[in-house]
């Protein structure tokens, strides 16, 4: 919700340390929020020393740096 980023940083921690790829995506029923706290949640991946996203693409799953 607004009060919280999903997932929690316990879970985002074992995913980390269990070298789990991350996909960030959006749950908005509106065009307007789509990046709803986007920038929040990258800056949160940095923090916890998270520094690749996975991204699906035409041509199968790559890895991005978070930056």
């Amino acid at each position: 919700g607004k009060e919280c980023l999903y997932p929690s940083d316990e879970i985002l921690e074992m995913l980390r340390d269990m070298d789990i790829g991350l996909m960030l995506n959006s749950d908005a029923h509106k065009a307007e929020n789509i990046d709803f706290y986007y920038e929040e949640m990258i800056q949160k991946l940095k923090d916890m020393k998270i520094r690749e996203l996975r991204i699906l693409t035409k041509e199968g799953w790559i890895c991005d740096e978070v930056d």
